[in-house]
C-alpha cells in the first residue's frame, strides 16, 4: 500500500462527508443483503476478483472471455510487472517503518530518515528477486524500474519521518501505539472474502480505514477504477457487515527522481454500486454461456490483450 498521511486521510474524509452529507446509501445496496435482491450472484460456484471486473480496459469483456473461458492468460508486461513491484515496495516499506519504530520507540522524524535512507537499494535489490522481475524485463527496463523503485522509496521515507514530526509535536501523550498509527495506518492489504457476492475469497484491500478505503494506482487515471472501490467497499460490509462509504484512488507518478501523488475521492453510493454489480453480471453471463464477444472496434493499445486481439 501507498503511504497516506492520516491527517491529510482525516481532512479530505470531513470534506466528503459534508458534499454528500444528505445522500443515504440504501440497506438494499449493502454488501451484507448478500443473500437476497440484487446483490445476489447470477451464478454459484464462480467467483472472480473486483480488478478483473472493474479494469474496464476492454470495454466490452473480452479479456473476461479470454483469460476465463479460453484459458489465455495475460502477458507478463513492462507496465503490470511495474504495477507489482511498486505495490510490494510501498506495503513492505511501511511494513519496515513500523518495525523500527517498535524495535527503537519514539525518534525524530530525522533519526529515521537516517537510520532508514540507506537501506533502500538492499529492499529494492531483495524484492526485484522476489518477484523475478529479471525473468520478465530487460536489464535496461529492469534498471529503470529499481531506480524509480528508489525514488518511491525515499518518497515514503521522507513522508513518513515527516509525519512522525508532526505526531510527535501534536500529541500530549507519548504512548508508543498512538505515534505509531498516526504515522502509519492501521490496516494495510487487509484480506477479505468476497465469495458471497461472487468475488474471489482473497481479496486484499490497499488501506482499510473505518468508512473509508484507498485504492494505489501507478498507471494513467481511468474512469472505471472508481469501480473497483465500490466493489471492495461491498465485500467488506458482506464479509465483515461494517459499512463503507468512502474510497479514494491514489495515483503515483515518478519522473526523473520526482514521485508525484494524485487522489480522487468518491462517495459508494447506490448508483456506484449498481454500476459495478452490472460489470460483475456482465462478466458471470460471458463465463457462463462462454460467448465471445469478440474485438472492440476500439481496442485501446494499453488493453493487456491487445495484441492477443490484434495479432503481433
Amino acid at each position: 500500500m501507498f503511504y497516506v498521511d492520516p491527517f491529510e486521510l482525516d481532512r479530505m474524509l470531513r470534506y466528503i462527508k459534508d458534499l454528500h452529507k444528505d445522500e443515504v446509501i440504501s440497506d438494499e445496496y449493502r454488501g451484507w443483503n448478500w443473500s437476497q435482491g440484487r446483490l445476489t450472484p447470477i451464478s454459484t460456484g464462480l467467483y472472480l476478483s473486483v480488478s478483473e471486473i472493474a479494469n474496464r480496459y476492454c470495454s466490452n469483456y473480452r479479456d473476461i472471455y479470454l483469460r476465463r473461458v479460453a484459458r489465455v492468460y495475460p502477458p507478463k508486461t513492462y507496465k503490470s510487472v511495474r504495477g507489482l513491484f511498486l505495490h510490494q515496495l510501498s506495503s513492505e516499506t511501511l511494513m519496515s517503518f513500523k518495525s523500527y519504530l517498535y524495535s527503537k520507540g519514539i525518534v525524530s522524524g530525522y533519526k529515521l530518515v537516517k537510520d532508514m535512507l540507506d537501506k533502500g537499494p538492499t529492499i529494492i535489490d531483495e524484492l526485484s528477486k522476489k518477484i523475478s522481475i529479471r525473468k520478465y524485463l530487460t536489464s535496461r527496463e529492469t534498471k529503470a524500474l529499481k531506480m524509480e523503485g528508489l525514488s518511491l522509496y525515499r518518497y515514503l521515507v521522507i513522508q513518513a519521518a515527516s509525519a512522525l514530526d508532526k505526531a510527535v509535536s501534536s500529541s500530549r501523550m507519548l504512548a508508543l501505539d498512538a505515534i505509531v498509527h498516526k504515522v502509519i495506518p492501521d490496516v494495510v492489504e487487509m484480506g477479505i472474502n468476497g465469495q458471497e457476492l461472487g468475488l474471489s475469497k482473497e481479496l486484499r484491500i490497499d488501506v482499510y480505514l473505518g468508512k473509508l478505503i484507498a485504492e494505489l494506482k501507478t498507471g494513467s487515471k481511468r474512469d472505471f477504477h472508481k469501480y473497483i472501490l465500490a466493489g471492495y467497499a461491498l465485500a467488506i460490509e458482506a464479509d465483515k457487515e461494517f459499512p463503507v462509504d468512502y474510497g479514494v484512488v491514489i495515483y503515483i507518478s515518478i519522473k526523473n527522481g520526482m514521485v508525484k501523488v494524485d487522489k480522487d475521492m468518491f462517495f459508494i453510493g447506490d448508483e456506484l454500486r449498481e454500476e459495478f454489480l452490472q460489470m460483475r453480471d456482465e462478466a458471470f453471463e460471458i463465463v457462463e454461456s462462454g460467448r465471445d464477444p469478440g474485438i472492440h472496434i476500439n481496442c485501446p493499445e494499453y488493453c493487456i490483450y491487445y495484441h492477443t486481439c490484434r495479432g503481433g
